[in-house]
């Protein structure tokens, strides 16, 4: 099912973009997706397509053991430089992430998960023993600039 929308609202002129936002549930699990497509290949398109490369090197990073809040850095990390290369930003992407503006274009977490639950648990995540994983550095949320951290840049 589509969700997250509003179908009483509509814009005149012509249409550049295309946003799919929908989940399932079936048998109590769920899962969520969201995807952007543009109508050119210049400017909005160009950005998107940027996006894609930067999902993929996400998904590179990805091995057995890995933090899930390393690769949430990195997410805000790549984005941040993306969104500087794109000019929509000026500041070096550690700064981005530092700050918090990187979570005003990027106010999630880097989950769409399958399972109990379709959006980002990290603040809820548990070891293998069941016991609760304390964040041990800041994740950049909206509103909330990343405390310093021994997390190297």
């Amino acid at each position: 099912m589509l969700h997250y929308q509003h179908l009483d609202r509509s814009r005149g002129g012509p249409r550049r973009s295309f946003l799919i936002d929908a989940g399932a549930q079936f048998r109590g699990y769920a899962a969520d997706i969201t995807r952007t497509y543009s109508t050119d290949d210049a400017g909005f398109g160009a950005l998107v397509g940027a996006m894609d490369v930067v999902q993929q090197k996400l998904c590179a990073a990805i091995r057995g053991g890995t933090d899930y809040r390393d690769v949430h850095l990195l997410a805000h990390r790549l984005i941040a430089g993306l969104l500087r290369d794109a000019g929509v930003i000026d500041c070096e992407p550690e700064t981005a992430v530092a700050s918090g503006l990187s979570s005003v274009f990027f106010p999630h977490g880097i989950g769409h998960l399958l399972g109990l639950q379709v959006h980002d648990v990290a603040g809820l995540a548990r070891d293998a023993s069941g016991a609760e994983i304390r964040a041990q550095r800041a994740i950049p949320t909206c509103g909330s600039p990343a405390r310093s951290s021994p997390v190297s840049w």
